[in-house]
């Protein structure tokens, strides 16, 4: 990172994690006084033991360069694993150099999602399987149309992150991106033996197109390895089981003593990305908020704007709030039919790069 975008990501992250305050791009006590040379070495320290910050490019890490010689730091030493180091945790010799992120955690997302409807408070009206087909404002009151029944509201924040554009919600500066992926059974006593009977754990690509891939603790292993521009509603049962071979043929390589028949469950699903990464979190009109476009980081972020958007539509501010607002805006994207041809190139370029990694 250059010493000024480095300084923007500190300043970020310590105001996100309660160690500091940006306003204006500067970065202040909390007591909105300035930082000295001194604190700031300090705040920097925080951060870094807080998280791991760090830009990745073509000559750091790339899996076609494996045989160059990487100079890590002794420090960071205990960061950075060898290819002996990865098939002792992973139980797959398949990758030759990966960066531990120390403090992660490996959730089921529906589990999660599931829960926090468990707990919604008694005022809280939860309508699942309804989708908006459409909606208009009408002087000052919201009119949201369903397949049977209509709802009026005087507030509405829109939060369907990969369907904002298919709502009209920014159209322009967000696109959906369809994933596929795929988890086997759980793994027999045998099998799990023979890779090692590692603890679970989850491995993030390099490249946008690389294969992400999970073990879980009742020994399933769990692979995304597509993205592509299509429309979610016509992904039919034969368009996965080809997807699912994908899926297969990924599993086959970091484990290839595993059966061919070792996939359970298949689907498909939606994220949202912007030209630049950044994300959508703004007040529309007088009564009409949106959040979205995590650019895949939906569990984190989406939480995050999630619950700020709220704050913001309760006419309510936060630190965090302007720390969100703070950050670059997603920038505008062409008409079709030029933003999937667009796309499609760039996804294009993107699969080749990540060949070996799929």
């Amino acid at each position: 990172l250059s010493s000024a975008a480095k300084q923007d990501t500190v300043g970020s992250l310590a105001a996100l994690m309660g160690l500091a305050k940006v306003k204006n791009s500067r970065c202040l006590k909390l007591d909105g006084s300035e930082i000295s040379e001194k604190e700031y070495s300090e705040l920097e320290k925080k951060v870094l033991e807080g998280t791991l910050v760090r830009k990745l490019s073509q000559d750091h890490f790339d899996s076609c360069a494996v045989s160059q010689t990487v100079s890590i730091p002794s420090e960071g030493a205990r960061l950075v694993l060898d290819k002996s180091k990865l098939k002792d945790r992973l139980g797959t010799s398949f990758y030759k150099i990966g960066v531990f992120t120390k403090g992660g955690i490996l959730l089921n997302p529906a589990k999660l999602a599931r829960s926090m409807v468990g707990t919604l408070p008694d005022n809280v009206e939860l309508y699942e399987n309804t989708e908006l087909l459409n909606w208009k404002k009408v002087t000052n009151n919201i009119e949201c149309q369903f397949e049977k029944n209509q709802i009026k509201a005087k507030k509405i924040i829109f939060c369907t992150n990969g369907f904002l554009k298919s709502l009209n919600i920014k159209k322009n500066f967000s696109f959906p991106i369809t994933l596929t992926a795929s988890m086997t059974r759980p793994l027999t006593e045998n099998e799990f033996k023979e890779i090692g009977s590692p603890k679970e754990w989850g491995v993030l690509p390099i490249r946008p197109m690389g294969a992400t891939v999970r073990t879980t603790k009742d020994r399933r292993i769990l692979i995304r390895n597509t993205a592509e521009v299509k429309n979610p509603y016509t992904m039919d049962i034969s368009k996965l089981n080809k997807r699912s071979k994908l899926h297969l043929a990924g599993i086959k390589k970091r484990f290839p003593n595993l059966p061919d028949n070792i996939i359970e469950n298949s689907w498909s699903g939606i994220v949202c990305r912007s030209g630049n990464g950044s994300q959508i979190f703004e007040k529309i009109d007088n009564n009409i908020y949106a959040a979205g476009c995590y650019n895949g980081s939906g569990i984190g972020v989406g939480t995050l704007f999630g619950e700020q958007i709220a704050i913001m539509a309760s006419d309510q501010q936060s630190d965090e709030i302007s720390v969100i607002e703070d950050r670059k805006k997603p920038n505008w994207l062409p008409p079709q039919p030029f933003l999937n041809l667009g796309i499609y190139t760039r996804l294009a370029y993107e699969r080749i790069r990540a060949r070996s990694d799929v």
